[in-house]
């Protein structure tokens, strides 16, 4: 134990005396935090939302407003060319489309329940999993809230509200469990890299040959490298 000890005052009083080490352990870390915690995150927000309207109708118009109301989607563009879906989705100008048939709005006047058809791209499979949530909510209250205008029971729709509580991370954002994990991955990784970085400094100047010849074994010294850059 004795040696190890020494080796790891030898390492502390390395450390602090080169510069360059220090920046290594104290400001690299600070600065893949803050860049990795802002850069990788999982929230789907401003999917671009193409609107292929072909029943033009007050109903359809009154869908559309309530998907560019929500705050998951952007509407990118009107057309009656179902044809522009994939052209949009190739050139990742597009994200999901709505159809609107046909006589849409006489289908809901009738309460024949019509359908509506909606495009994902699916090459991100979470994002296209958020989207389709997204959608599902939008249409919800937007026939609940067609139906409330007209005094009907919505057709089709639970009648029952589900009101929903998020504990601990009521916004949903992703910084909450991707910082911690990002700290323990440099936690991780770190350590055994500048450890690797010390030993190869030791043998630039020389004098990982003597520590060869000192009484420590392999082992004592890679832990004498190792528990400072833990600590």
């Amino acid at each position: 134990m004795l040696p190890i000890l020494s080796m790891i005052r030898k390492e502390f009083r390395q450390i602090f005396r080169n510069r360059q080490m220090l920046f290594l352990i104290f400001l690299v870390p600070l600065v893949q935090l803050v860049l990795l915690g802002n850069a990788i995150t999982t929230e789907v927000k401003h999917l671009k939302l193409l609107v292929v309207d072909l029943d033009q109708s007050r109903e359809s118009a009154a869908l559309v407003r309530a998907f560019a109301a929500a705050q998951g989607f952007d509407v990118v563009g009107h057309t009656a060319d179902q044809g522009q879906i994939k052209e949009g989705m190739k050139a990742w100008q597009v994200q999901l489309a709505l159809v609107i048939p046909p006589h849409f709005g006489r289908d809901m006047e009738r309460r024949l329940q019509p359908q509506l058809q909606l495009v994902v791209d699916g090459v991100d499979g979470n994002s296209a999993g958020v989207a389709l949530g997204y959608a599902r909510g939008v249409l919800t209250g937007f026939g609940q809230a067609w139906a409330q205008e007209r005094g009907l029971a919505p057709v089709g729709l639970h009648l029952t509200r589900m009101e929903e509580q998020m504990w601990y991370n009521p916004e949903l954002s992703s910084r909450q469990y991707m910082v911690p994990g990002i700290v323990v991955v440099l936690l991780t990784l770190l350590p055994m890299m500048l450890s690797s970085l010390s030993l190869v400094r030791e043998q630039e100047i020389g004098t990982l040959e003597q520590l060869m010849v000192t009484p420590l074994t392999k082992y004592q010294l890679l832990l004498g490298k190792l528990i400072p850059f833990l600590v």
